[in-house]
């Protein structure tokens, strides 16, 4: 579509910066909804473009910020895009100083020199939204919880359990309060996705691949947005941070290939958590482990292949909408 006008938009807890780039123009607006309805006032008065969706918007995702101007667009029918903050950040160049403003200048550049190759973005489901808000919570529950577990062991080798009796009862009650919260958000993790049809489905599907359990499936559901917002499995991959690339550059650098920092961790962590269990209970995994340790090659790299085997099966399946079938307890 050729749209007849770029707007940046840096968005902020409070506020949002927002700038014209064909007329140069900047001005900031409440981020609410009353702010978004002034905001669109204003595009036209200085533009003279009556209909909004003549004009693409571009903003950094910057998580819960955004919601609020995502729901307007959607209900509105804007044509917005949210691009990765990192990969707005490097196309500044070299960049000296920061201010909302000049931000939002830069992401209306951004927006403008890349028009051919943004992808419109719209809210993803309510139920993926509610999934992903349960999952983070899990996540902070888990993460605290771990804490106290490893404190509780270090401080049991070390101290007297009787002489520091409420040092250790406390941490004792936080760690049995966590692990109830925790049993609660998997209760209303499940609930959610049984309770949309089509994420029923793809949940079944996916966790019928060795290696995949409810927490990994969830979170594959989840920031896949229902595994449509990638369109090949390694895509996902390397927004996981488990896709090999080369590290070759002419005659002198001739090195391994290798993964990318660059990643979405805590998936990538999960999925790894359930390769290394998928090798104690998963006879091809067992097999294929073997076989290439006993030629010289690398764990780590064997663990990875295996991971992306995991996603590669999972896509398919989710594709298909059908099990996975494991054909290795058919040889003979």
């Amino acid at each position: 579509m050729n749209y007849a006008e770029f707007i940046g938009i840096d968005i902020s807890k409070l506020t949002i910066d927002v700038w014209l780039y064909h007329c140069k123009k900047h001005k900031q607006f409440a981020n609410s909804e009353k702010g978004f309805k002034a905001m669109l006032k204003w595009i036209k008065q200085i533009t003279g473009i009556e209909d909004a969706t003549r004009c693409l918007f571009c903003l950094e995702n910057t998580g819960l910020y955004n919601l609020p101007f995502c729901s307007f667009s959607d209900d509105q029918q804007l044509h917005y895009c949210q691009e990765s903050a990192l990969r707005i950040k490097l196309s500044f160049g070299i960049a000296r100083g920061k201010n909302d403003k000049a931000d939002a200048g830069k992401i209306a550049r951004y927006c403008y020199l890349h028009r051919d190759e943004l992808t419109l973005t719209h809210l993803p489901a309510k139920a993926i939204q509610k999934l992903k808000k349960l999952l983070s919570l899990r996540d902070k529950l888990v993460s605290h919880n771990s804490g106290f577990k490893a404190c509780m062991k270090e401080s049991d080798e070390f101290l007297n359990q009787k002489e520091m009796k409420e040092y250790f009862s406390v941490q004792r009650s936080l760690i049995n309060s966590y692990e109830k919260k925790i049993k609660i958000i998997d209760v209303a993790i499940r609930e959610t996705i049984e309770g949309d049809q089509e994420l029923a489905i793809l949940n079944e599907c996916v966790q019928s691949v060795p290696g995949i359990g409810p927490v990994i499936a969830a979170y594959m559901i989840a920031y896949s947005n229902g595994f449509i917002s990638f369109d090949t499995w390694r895509q996902f991959a390397c927004y996981i941070g488990i896709a090999p690339f080369d590290n070759k550059s002419g005659t002198s650098l001739n090195g391994r290939t290798r993964v990318s920092h660059l990643a979405n961790k805590k998936i990538k962590t999960i999925i790894n958590s359930g390769a290394r269990s998928a090798l104690q209970s998963c006879k091809e995994y067992q097999l294929y482990f073997d076989r290439r340790i006993k030629e010289g090659k690398n764990e780590y790299s064997t663990i990875n292949i295996i991971r992306n085997k995991m996603v590669s099966r999972a896509f398919a399946c989710a594709k298909r909408k059908t099990k996975y079938v494991d054909f290795l307890k058919f040889a003979a």
